[in-house]
């Protein structure tokens, strides 16, 4: 699957989440799985509550975080590409 920087993610709907501290629990009724996401990466899954587009996650971290943009894009695409082939986000 190839994602990159234009590629255009949404959560899973089909998961059932819950807050819990600094980290977001989800359970897969599809595949019976849990998964967390720890407070760093929790940013990311609160912006694609709509669809959205790499470029615009990665320049929304960078405007709240301290990090350079490459390292920021490289560790976005990295990541949603994780989520994307446990199906916790789906490619808009």
């Amino acid at each position: 699957m190839l994602i990159d920087t234009t590629t255009r993610v949404q959560r899973n709907r089909q998961l059932l989440t819950s807050n819990m501290d600094d980290e977001i629990v989800m359970l897969s009724l599809e595949n019976g799985e849990y998964y967390g996401i720890n407070a760093v990466w929790r940013r990311i899954w609160e912006l694609i509550d709509s669809p959205m587009a790499l470029a615009d996650i990665s320049a929304a971290l960078q405007s709240e975080f301290d990090v350079t943009p490459s390292d920021c894009t490289r560790d976005v695409v990295a990541f949603v590409r994780e989520l994307a082939q446990r199906q916790i986000v789906t490619i808009a």
